[in-house]
């Protein structure tokens, strides 16, 4: 599965409905936390 192909869906606070967006766009605009146990 390529980066482009995955899809995300996320709830933030101001959105009344989970959004769903490509994961570069996703990563691009919302920085998740680190997690360094999972890679």
């Amino acid at each position: 599965t390529s980066v482009e192909e995955t899809r995300v869906v996320f709830m933030r606070d101001g959105y009344p409905h989970p959004c769903m967006r490509p994961m570069y766009n996703f990563l691009g605009k919302f920085k998740p936390e680190p997690r360094e146990e999972t890679e």
